[in-house]
């Protein structure tokens, strides 16, 4: 749904660090409790996706197995 915003930068060149990525775990949980209180079930599907990667990105972050900006 092209209404909800999308906090994740496009940008290659935007380093990684675990600050951004806290950042953008909080800005798709309040996009899913909007999606939630909408009951928008596809949208709540994509965030959840975009959830599950940015958990990902911070465990490879801790673990020290992610990429280096």
């Amino acid at each position: 749904m092209s209404s909800y915003s999308n906090p994740q930068n496009t940008s290659s060149d935007r380093r990684v660090t675990l600050n951004r990525l806290k950042e953008d775990q909080f800005a798709l949980n309040m996009r899913m409790i909007y999606a939630i209180q909408l009951h928008d079930e596809t949208e709540q599907a994509e965030i959840k996706r975009q959830l599950d990667a940015v958990q990902k990105e911070i465990q490879q972050l801790l673990l020290g197995t992610g990429r280096r900006g």
